[in-house]
């Protein structure tokens, strides 16, 4: 048996080693200055101590003597204990590692077992006896627990199979084992689109379940069940150029969170860390985009004398189209809805009067080309453009009519020097 001796700085360890039959020893300290000193006896597994494991004893002089005395009985069969762990250990602030379904089975022949108790394990206390003290019959034993939906077994150790035999295991320690559990979790990514009610798929890459193939439509959406804790990724294929990414936000929530979920709207990539019995919720909301057609007349007619040119710009946008057909839609140029764009008319020519409308109401042109610093007769005023923007899924129309008239829209000099030919 194990004792250790000190006082201040001073600690010393001793043993005292019993031979068979025998009920008393002692060991002795030489060399010790006075002063008072603690004696702990340490833990030996089978004896149980009667009265205190520590206890003070006082060196004075002249005699620079003393002693101190401890007794120990046998501890006595051992028990069968299990103790439960779980991650997360608390759920809102409910401890998990209540509730759990141990049995203890004893072999009775080759791959037959019986039942010999169970029990729940308490939320609040460690250990759980299955056994008693003096109840242990010889036998092999094994203990088993039923898993809780949602949980996975992620360790046991200890002794969960063992074999008891007297008199060898009379006096040894108590057979203990324990079980962790960990929860799973879950992910649940959302679809949203703007304006609400598209029936386009968007299709994603994940590696959740590399089973699934994963798209999804408006207000759409999918759950994933019983996800193993760690780090996985979710990205959503470029929807370019007929949406655009406009939104992507995950929340987490269920246990207090460990490691956090990132998002990365650039590259439509959600990196989800799952923790324990967390739900990590990612939501992407994607706005459809716009485009614009212009409906040209010539002389109130959709027949044509001459070739009408247009220009469509803006947002790293830069497009042409032409007459006929007499409906341009450049190319079908996706247009991101609240930017600034610009439509022009090219080359103007001469005795034309132009009038615009966008969306049925009349607008005013403007020329680009307009220079405060030169007289209104060198002004080139042969291009003219309309500023405007998209909301999500809308077509902008424009109507724009161009009359001869005899006389016409009068021409500056700036104009004729750019269409005077030879």
């Amino acid at each position: 048996m194990n004792f250790t001796v000190a006082k201040g700085d001073f600690e010393q360890n001793v043993t005292i080693t019993f031979t068979a039959d025998e009920t008393y020893d002692f060991v002795t300290l030489n060399g010790l200055e006075p002063g008072v000193y603690t004696v702990t006896e340490n833990a030996t597994p089978g004896f149980a101590p009667i009265g205190d494991v520590t206890k003070e004893v006082t060196i004075n002089l002249p005699s620079c003597a003393n002693s101190v005395t401890f007794s120990n009985e046998l501890a006595g069969q051992p028990k069968v204990i299990v103790q439960k762990i779980t991650y997360p250990a608390e759920i809102e602030g409910s401890a998990q590692k209540g509730d759990w379904n141990m049995t203890l089975y004893k072999m009775t022949a080759p791959e037959r077992w019986e039942v010999v108790s169970s029990l729940m394990t308490d939320s609040i206390e460690n250990q759980n006896v299955l056994v008693g003290e003096g109840m242990l019959e010889e036998g092999n034993y094994k203990i088993v627990e039923t898993m809780k939906d949602g949980w996975y077994q992620s360790g046991k150790t200890g002794e969960c199979e063992f074999e008891v035999n007297y008199p060898e295991d009379l006096f040894r320690q108590d057979y203990s084992c324990t079980y962790t559990n960990t929860k799973y979790g879950k992910v649940i990514i959302n679809k949203l689109t703007d304006p609400v009610g598209m029936t386009d798929k968007f299709y994603f890459t994940q590696n959740i379940d590399t089973s699934f193939d994963l798209n999804l439509t408006d207000q759409g959406s999918k759950t994933f069940e019983n996800v193993t804790p760690g780090q996985y990724q979710v990205a959503e294929n470029d929807p370019t150029p007929e949406y655009g990414l406009i939104g992507l936000t995950c929340e987490e929530g269920g246990v207090d969170n460990v490691v956090a979920t990132a998002t990365s709207p650039e590259h439509r990539l959600s990196t989800i860390n799952v923790d324990p019995g967390e739900t990590v919720e990612c939501t992407y909301t994607n706005q459809k985009r716009g485009m614009v057609e212009v409906l040209k007349y010539e002389n109130g007619s959709l027949e044509y004398t001459t070739v009408w040119n247009f220009s469509l710009s803006g947002d790293n946008l830069n497009v042409a189209d032409l007459t006929p057909p007499a409906l341009m839609d450049f190319d079908q140029a996706k247009l991101i809805p609240g930017n600034i764009y610009t439509i022009c008319e090219l080359n103007a020519q001469g005795m034309w009067v132009n009038t615009w409308y966008k969306d049925g109401q009349a607008v005013e042109y403007y020329n680009p080309n307009y220079d405060p610093n030169l007289p209104i007769n060198d002004q080139d005023n042969s291009t003219r453009c309309v500023d405007f923007s998209v909301e999500s899924n809308q077509t902008v129309h424009f109507e724009i009519y161009n009359d001869y008239v005899t006389g016409g829209e009068p021409r500056t000099i700036g104009y004729w020097k750019n269409w005077t030919t030879c």
